[in-house]
């Protein structure tokens, strides 16, 4: 049987490492922490180093030459807090079958920490769950595409319908494309409205798919949506951005300004900013 230390190391391995592509890991000497960055640059950190208690006599270093943004490092705080010592703990049987729903609370922890706005965490969770199911299914014969929004305010009206109730209607899994509609949700998980993306404005910087443009360009703020596309992704934006997305069961993020700032610094001088940025 595996001990605690290679399972630890199986884990960051299988869930930790897909999210952040070109990353190594190595190990380490313990601290007496979690997570600290190890080594900074001066625009991020470029490793962290990761123990799953206090008191584990074992670390390992999580590193990669373009450095590692703030939210990166909440998906890893959120990664020891939800998945390490329970995956650890636990025999190798019970971790197998409850990691997937233990690592979609890591990315909704995440996620209600990126917009600062903590009742997403568990309506994320649970429209993770949904649109899996919704991937597996058809409606009339078409894959099924739909989206929802998090606002950062809770329902006016309490005589409006839950997203529970909402999500049991049928017709729930054809309303709007998925691409340019939103169901937009409240924190108390109430429906607030239907709401239908224009194109963002000409000024307006997002980094995301051509197609969900309008969807990065309103899950600005505190708010946040969340998508699931004919292929079967389920697709994440918060900040302007698309942060995640899950494919075929696994997670990965998508770390743009990072990459923005590694080209910035190191890349030829003749490249213009707008340039860098369309990257």
């Amino acid at each position: 049987m595996p001990t605690e230390k290679e399972r630890f190391e199986e884990l960051i391995r299988e869930e930790l490492l897909p999210l952040f592509p070109q990353s190594e890991l190595s190990e380490t000497p313990p601290r007496h922490s979690h997570i600290r960055a190890a080594y900074s640059t001066s625009h991020a950190s470029t490793a962290v180093r990761l123990q799953p208690q206090i008191t584990s006599g074992y670390a390992f270093l999580i590193s990669r030459s373009q450095g590692f943004e703030p939210r990166e490092k909440m998906v890893m705080e959120a990664f020891i807090t939800h998945l390490a010592p329970l995956q650890v703990a636990l025999q190798p049987y019970l971790a197998k079958r409850m990691r997937k729903t233990q690592m979609d609370l890591v990315i909704a922890d995440a996620i209600a920490t990126t917009a600062h706005n903590r009742p997403t965490m568990e309506i994320a969770a649970f429209l993770f769950e949904v649109l899996e199911q919704w991937a597996q299914e058809t409606y009339e014969g078409h894959r099924i595409s739909a989206a929802f929004g998090i606002e950062s305010v809770a329902s006016p009206a309490k005589d409006v319908s839950t997203m529970q109730n909402y999500l049991r209607l049928q017709p729930a899994k054809v309303v709007g494309d998925g691409c340019s509609t939103l169901v937009v949700l409240g924190t108390d998980g109430r429906v607030l409205r239907h709401e239908y993306l224009g194109p963002p404005g000409q000024s307006t910087k997002v980094f995301a798919p051509f197609a969900f443009a309008p969807m990065a360009a309103w899950a600005t703020e505190n708010r946040v949506a969340i998508a699931l596309n004919r292929g079967g992704e389920i697709l994440v934006f918060a900040q302007g951005r698309i942060i995640f997305a899950r494919r075929r069961g696994q997670w990965i993020h998508f770390s743009h300004q990072s990459a923005v700032s590694q080209m910035a610094t190191n890349g030829p001088r003749g490249f213009a900013a707008d340039l860098r940025l369309a990257a």
